[in-house]
């Protein structure tokens, strides 16, 4: 029903988006609404980057109150022995770029 000629059409937003973005429908209790409105609200629930400055304070705050820094010895020896179990063979020559992201520490952006 146009749904994919509207998500290509997504970052031009030409035609295919706005003709799709206008639709009215109704939910189950006959409430009208407007797909613009609830692509709007769905995407500030959604998109971390969409959230209100306040809310993102907030996440950083809980999540630094909440990291606890841990020293895990041999991570790339831990994941080697997880790609070994997995067959995951392409993973494992890429050992040290993953062992180099697991062991980093939480860093709170701003």
């Amino acid at each position: 029903m146009g749904l994919t000629e509207a998500y290509e059409d997504r970052n031009t937003r030409g035609f295919n988006w706005n003709n799709l973005m206008l639709q009215r429908w109704s939910d189950h209790e006959g409430k009208e609404h407007r797909v613009l409105d609830d692509y709007n609200r769905n995407r500030i629930l959604i998109d971390l980057k969409a959230q209100p400055d306040d809310i993102k304070v907030k996440i950083a705050e809980t999540i630094a109150l909440g990291a606890v820094s841990r020293n895990k010895p041999m991570i790339g020896a831990q994941f080697l022995k997880f790609c070994g179990k997995f067959n995951l063979e392409k993973l494992s020559e890429q050992s040290q770029n993953f062992a180099d992201v697991f062991s980093a520490a939480y860093k709170e952006s701003k």
